[in-house]
């Protein structure tokens, strides 16, 4: 009878340091910028990196943030088709590279090419979201 009243006893405190331990690990954890996608640059630590001018900072902050606006009113508007969305987002980044352009040297714009984890490098998406599986290779001619 002592042993059950011990063990419930300890279970109730460790019920009770619960609550405790996830509120801690939440602010400990960093604040990301999307659910599931870990911490995105923000402008000023692209700025930062490329060392940019405060003025010419201040002109990068305005255009990410325009695109970065541009961008999640594309994804949540339900007007444009699915199909449509990708060719969308291309011309708001052509777009958006454009104007950086204008204010970035060739060196800088290297720099946020390589930060950045999106780019023409990057294998194409599928509907859905999903990069498309590789096509499986010829077979050798003899």
């Amino acid at each position: 009878m002592k042993l059950n009243k011990t063990l419930t006893l300890a279970a109730l405190v460790a019920a009770s340091l619960l609550p405790a331990s996830f509120t801690l690990h939440a602010q400990e954890t960093p604040k990301a910028t999307a659910p599931g996608r870990g911490h995105r640059l923000t402008p000023e630590d692209i700025a930062k990196k490329l060392e940019l001018s405060d003025e010419v900072a201040a002109k990068f902050k305005t255009i990410w943030e325009d695109r970065n606006a541009q961008m999640l009113a594309l994804r949540n508007d339900t007007t444009v088709a699915d199909s449509e969305k990708p060719k969308k987002f291309r011309e708001i980044m052509d777009a958006s590279m454009a104007k950086l352009k204008e204010i970035l040297t060739p060196d800088q714009m290297e720099k946020l090419k390589k930060l950045l984890p999106m780019g023409r490098n990057r294998a194409p998406m599928a509907p859905g979201g999903v990069a498309p599986a590789t096509p499986p290779a010829a077979p050798a001619q003899n």
